[in-house]
């Protein structure tokens, strides 16, 4: 896979710093100023710690852990990123709506993070909702301060080739 060249690089990196400062300001705003600090990762000094990051998300998520909060959690995870991005899928409003759904790794692995690809590239987090038959694979990438690397459409086609003619969508955050 060919390298970014290194303006699209710089360019990228700019409207990351510009997205951070708007959701810095927009965060400002909206926290009354009174508040106190609620960020757990800020809290224990692992903001800038994926691999922590992953780990949380890991319990949260893993219904083998605890099930009532990783479907508390992860409905609620599906309502704000709906909401967010003003998605419109049948699956995730019945998720939201207080339909039964399951929690799994996605298609073919075991585990939600560090998922190892053939090239030795892993995504940072990945699983699966079922609702019925219907199948949501959601992919994150982390970069707090990270390198970026063009490694986003090599995730994208290994986690398309596990659904391929599947009754299934799959949404990648960044």
């Amino acid at each position: 896979m060919n390298k970014l060249p290194i303006n699209l690089k710089r360019e990228m990196h700019n409207s990351f710093l510009e997205l951070e400062n708007a959701l810095t300001e927009r965060n400002k705003k909206n926290r009354p100023s009174n508040s106190q600090e609620t960020n757990i990762f800020r809290i224990l000094k692992l903001e800038n710690h994926e691999i922590r990051h992953g780990a949380f998300l890991d319990f949260l998520i893993d219904p083998k852990r605890n099930v009532i909060l990783s479907k508390s959690f992860t409905r609620s995870l599906i309502e704000n990123i709906v909401n967010e991005l003003g998605l419109e899928d049948s699956a995730f409003n019945d998720v939201i709506s207080g339909s039964d759904f399951d929690i799994h790794p996605i298609e073919g692995e075991r585990q939600y993070s560090e998922v190892k690809l053939p090239n030795d590239k892993r995504i940072d987090h990945a699983f699966e909702v079922r609702v019925g038959r219907r199948k949501r694979a959601i992919i994150f990438e982390y970069k707090h301060n990270g390198v970026i690397q063009n490694d986003l459409s090599s995730y994208q086609s290994f986690v398309n080739d596990k659904y391929k003619s599947k009754l299934a969508e799959t949404y990648f955050l960044f």
